[in-house]
């Protein structure tokens, strides 16, 4: 997961707390939240979409589109 939104009237401020989560399943609809130390996965910045996909070698990862940057892509590791 990931957001924050910068578009907030000027009185409701900033709406910046979020530094990107994730959630790993148990496949049985249980999560357990990853700390951001151990997920490697931390964005600062006003993420608009996330998108998961696979190369032609089965490798995992998933695009951040961030608002007006640079988008990033982070790897699934195996655990």
């Amino acid at each position: 997961m990931a957001g924050n939104h910068f578009g907030s009237k000027p009185q409701f401020s900033r709406q910046d707390a979020s530094y990107g989560h994730v959630l790993l399943g148990d496949g049985k609809m249980g999560f357990e939240w990853a700390d951001f130390n151990k997920s490697g996965f931390f964005i600062k910045d006003e993420v608009r979409h996330l998108k998961s996909f696979t190369d032609k070698s089965g490798n995992r990862y998933v695009l951040a589109a961030v608002n007006n940057g640079t988008p990033r892509v982070f790897t699934y590791e195996k655990q």
